[in-house]
């Protein structure tokens, strides 16, 4: 794991909860778009050393993926 995805990973510990404040202090103190944290995020997730690191961080990305996957499949057009 590199020293950014360890930052991203306690930015997300510090900052769990989703909003425009979240999105101002990803973009002033990590320089990334709120879709860019997504993408990163979700792939710093999957390393091994990230679930050793961060566990609680990881289960919780992890549960709402799943429950974002579900609520998408569940939909009717």
């Amino acid at each position: 794991m590199t020293r950014d995805d360890h930052a991203l990973l306690q930015f997300e510990d510090a900052h769990p909860l989703e909003g425009g404040a979240k999105e101002d202090a990803m973009r002033r103190q990590l320089g990334l778009t709120p879709v860019r944290y997504q993408q990163r995020l979700l792939r710093v997730v999957r390393a091994p050393d990230a679930v050793a690191a961060f566990p609680l961080v990881v289960h919780r990305v992890e549960r709402l993926v799943t429950r974002a996957a579900a609520a998408r499949a569940g939909r009717s057009f």
